[in-house]
């Protein structure tokens, strides 16, 4: 886990010997930051001279030299963490050679397109190596959505847009091949071909979206089924 390790050189709660102890502990891993202000105190306010709890009463501020060191930290483990996560890979099987699911990953999310030009099709989304990433989203570049079902065998995720009566969207989910059926988490949008949302069906180039619910992907399945059937189907 990384630190970072402050201190006021004119701390008297927190002293340079306690300082002292920190880097004598923790001085020789590399994921640990030691920073030195020379004329903060306690409050990390600047000043002059010993400090005293006197100086605590005087209106101040956290000093802008601690406040730029905390942020150039956090951003640069956060990069490093980004780096070193381990991006998985999947092995995916069509049930039609035409179709496709073009996988692109990145930090720790995924994005599954669908492209399918008989609009009727499926898939096996098969775990090969890493984890599932937190958050997955299925892209289904179709004119329309007559349903879509994803399963890890234990859960199954279904959704359609009506083709009429004002394009209704269900999305539910159900557990262990019950019958009882609940609402998800998530939802279907729509969005044209520049990615920007919008109302009714997608135009040429458009597409359906929906972030998988935790329940799909919180047991790290070993795969996922999914199959799409679009209305106007050829």
């Amino acid at each position: 886990m990384p630190m970072l390790i402050l201190q006021g050189e004119r701390d008297y709660q927190v002293t340079m010997e306690d300082f002292a102890n920190w880097k004598k502990a923790l001085g020789s891993r590399k994921d640990v930051t030691f920073i030195l202000y020379p004329k903060l105190n306690h409050l990390f306010v600047e000043g002059e001279g010993k400090s005293t709890p006197a100086e605590y009463s005087a209106p101040g501020n956290v000093a802008k030299v601690a406040i730029d060191d905390i942020a150039k930290w956090i951003e640069g483990v956060s990069r490093r963490i980004a780096f070193d996560i381990e991006l998985p890979t999947f092995d995916i099987k069509m049930k039609k050679s035409a179709d496709q699911v073009k996988v692109k990953t990145e930090n720790n999310s995924a994005t599954l397109d669908v492209l399918s030009q008989s609009g009727i099709g499926g898939a096996t989304i098969a775990l090969a190596k890493g984890k599932w990433p937190t958050t997955v989203v299925l892209r289904l570049h179709l004119g329309g959505l007559e349903s879509v079902a994803i399963s890890n065998g234990k859960v199954k995720l279904v959704g359609s847009v009506l083709s009429r009566s004002g394009n209704t969207k269900r999305l539910y989910v159900t557990e262990n091949g019950k019958d009882e059926q609940r609402e998800s988490e998530t939802e279907i949008k729509v969005f044209d071909a520049a990615g920007k949302p919008i109302k009714g069906l997608p135009d040429k180039g458009g597409y359906f979206e929906i972030k998988l619910p935790k329940a799909l992907l919180e047991d790290q399945p070993k795969s996922l089924e999914l199959g799409w059937i679009d209305f106007f189907r050829g």
